[in-house]
């Protein structure tokens, strides 16, 4: 399983999944400043986001904006 996971949930997969983000041109649905605060240091929070969810670490928390 941590095969799979390390396959799609690598830091060169979760940046090409932000850059996917950011040019989605529906703005309504995003939430701008959850965005440019990840974006702000891409780098790391995306090593960090991939080694919790290679690891089972990652709980996932409702959005600041929207509460979802």
């Amino acid at each position: 399983m941590k095969f799979v996971t390390e396959k799609y949930f690598n830091e060169e997969n979760l940046k090409l999944a932000y850059y996917r983000v950011v040019c989605w041109p529906e703005r309504m649905v995003k939430d701008r400043f959850g965005i440019n605060a990840f974006g702000a240091n891409l780098e790391t929070n995306c090593r960090n986001l991939a080694e919790k969810l290679i690891n089972g670490e990652y709980t996932p928390q409702k959005s600041i904006v929207t509460g979802k």
